[in-house]
């Protein structure tokens, strides 16, 4: 068995801005204004210090995965999972199966039902509330109806 790193790790993102600080070492070497020569240096010290950033990141991780615990359990061909218990069939093991069901359905919608109790309550004394409320204002007349005339004929 071997164990390798996978790609991408700190070591490679280091060295993209030590590439970079060369780079630009050069850059001020060929230099030929003070304004450059300033710029370059900025940028120079910006990138030392990302590279000392992840230097610094990738000891901390080197140091966490070396302190990381593994366990490992093998297990051969001869020494397989158990086989899950079967359950008997028949009339009595489905009845009580069923039942089982049943007082799990049972519970849960007992369950739902005190949950929503109290806003039941709230909504059935606003109901009573408005309910006698209505009762107890006098109702407005009706209007009176207005006799239908009979069609005048001949006119």
């Amino acid at each position: 068995m071997t164990v390798s790193r996978p790609r991408g790790t700190a070591r490679h993102a280091a060295q993209g801005p030590a590439r970079a600080s060369k780079a630009l070492r050069a850059l001020y070497a060929r230099a030929g204004t003070i304004a450059e020569i300033t710029g370059l240096e900025g940028e120079l010290s910006q990138r030392e210090a990302d590279l000392e950033s992840l230097q610094a990141r990738q000891r901390a991780l080197a140091q966490q995965t070396s302190d990381a615990t593994l366990s490992l359990h093998l297990r051969g061909k001869a020494a397989a999972a158990p086989a899950a218990a079967t359950k008997p069939g028949g009339f009595w093991s489905g009845l009580k199966r069923g039942w089982h069901t049943f007082a799990i359905s049972a519970g849960w919608l007992l369950t739902a039902l005190g949950a929503s109790l109290p806003f039941l309550v709230v909504a059935a004394l606003a109901g009573y509330g408005v309910w006698w409320v209505r009762r107890r204002r006098p109702q407005a007349p009706a209007p009176a109806a207005i006799p239908a005339t009979p069609p005048i004929e001949g006119a």
